[in-house]
């Protein structure tokens, strides 16, 4: 991330807004962020310890893993993102202590580490006793501690969160687990679901608030993405994981399957301009496609209408698709079937009319909705490599590569 950064397009300072906007809204996304990460990962702990003395070795391997594994993942990412970064020494005197970050990543608190940094680095930006470069320098630090932990969090709902989810969500299904046990896994189911949603919305926020004449997300309309997001995925993860109890392994190809067409889609319409080598280019895009499984992130500039609409389209006929066929195959039919059927439909519906209303009358660019402060008009200009999370200042405020500035 902020390792990465061309330190010569980042030793001016004097770009930063001079009224250095951080609200009490941002604030309070930033420590809600961090809880929603360390509750849903408390819960998984205690979902491996209920799987271990219940002698449940398989799935207290699973989710033992799926909490170990990505996490190990996200704390590399972050330290080599700190080694590299401190190779440069730039505004190291303005940092955290450097065992203070060792020892957060040593107890695997990278995310939640990066977000309170953030905090902090705003809290200190906005103190006026401090002379105006120090100010712009603590909020151009915690501009790009958010930009990081915005990036850490996408990786870990989608490498920790979601895989839990569908897993907790299949034992339930077919396994009779003690009351206790299956009350953790359901609020596991619950917080899975919610932290990945916020995830997604969280970094749509950060990626508008590092931009120069793009206010950012009101708390109103962060709500309406927020819902959006929520009642596209659970009928998506209903769909998964029914199927899942069903077929049971035959869900892995099919996944492949769909991760395919998302590359293909990916690699043939959408565009990406961070990277300049075309393995990075690709790996990046695969890893997206693996998002795309579950849900779209849209990172490319460019109308998104139609990829809206191509992308819903086809994962509406899936969710159908895989739920049609667990409904056909399963000749004893569980209690919920309906509530899945029904549910599922209705609340994919209505997600996309929050998705609607949000883009049409609640997106920050609808300032004829929401007038914005001038103020919100001076951030510094920024975009955010998506390969490594590092926000670059641009100077040329022309779109790249010929592309218009669209609504993110």
């Amino acid at each position: 991330m902020d390792g990465f950064r061309k330190t010569k397009d980042t030793d001016v300072v004097d770009s930063c807004s001079p009224t250095l906007d951080f609200t009490w809204f941002d604030k309070i996304v930033l420590v809600w962020s961090a809880v929603m990460v360390f509750v849903d990962i408390c819960l998984d702990a205690v979902l491996v310890y209920k799987h271990f003395v219940a002698g449940n070795t398989a799935y207290f391997v699973c989710t033992l893993i799926f909490i170990l594994l990505p996490s190990w993942i996200i704390t590399w990412i972050s330290l080599r993102w700190y080694i590299v970064q401190s190779r440069y020494g730039l505004y190291n005197e303005y940092r955290m202590k450097l065992w203070v970050t060792v020892m957060c990543h040593v107890f695997q608190l990278s995310v939640a580490y990066r977000s309170f940094s953030s905090l902090f680095y705003g809290l200190r930006s906005q103190d006026t006793k401090r002379p105006p470069e120090q100010r712009r320098v603590y909020y151009r630090l915690m501009l790009w501690e958010d930009n990081d932990a915005s990036i850490l969090r996408l990786i870990e709902a989608f490498l920790e969160a979601v895989p839990q989810v569908l897993l907790q969500a299949y034992i339930v299904n077919t396994r009779q687990q003690s009351p206790s046990t299956e009350l953790v896994q359901k609020m596991s189911i619950v917080f899975g679901t919610l932290s990945a949603a916020w995830a997604i919305v969280s970094y749509v926020r950060t990626v508008r608030f590092t931009r120069e004449n793009s206010p950012n997300i009101s708390w109103l309309a962060t709500t309406f993405c927020f819902l959006w997001r929520v009642l596209v995925l659970m009928p998506r993860f209903t769909a998964l994981t029914l199927f899942a109890v069903r077929f049971t392994w035959i869900l892995f190809p099919v996944c492949t399957c769909h991760w395919l067409l998302m590359f293909t889609w990916l690699l043939s319409t959408q565009h990406v301009g961070q990277f300049q080598q075309r393995k990075d280019r690709y790996l990046f895009k695969a890893a997206l496609a693996g998002i795309y499984i579950f849900c779209m992130v849209d990172m490319s500039p460019g109308s998104r209408r139609c990829r809206y609409a191509i992308f819903y389209c086809v994962t509406f006929l899936e969710n159908a698709l895989l739920l049609g066929l667990w409904f056909l195959f399963t000749q004893v039919k569980p209690w919920y079937t309906t509530l899945a059927l029904v549910g599922s439909f209705c609340s994919f519906c209505v997600g996309i009319v929050f998705m609607m209303v949000y883009y049409v009358w609640m997106h920050p660019s609808m300032s004829v909705v929401y007038p914005v402060a001038s103020s919100a008009l001076e951030a510094p200009k920024t975009h955010s490599n998506s390969g490594n999370g590092q926000l670059v200042e641009e100077k040329d405020e022309t779109p790249v590569q010929g592309y218009k500035e669209t609504r993110v």
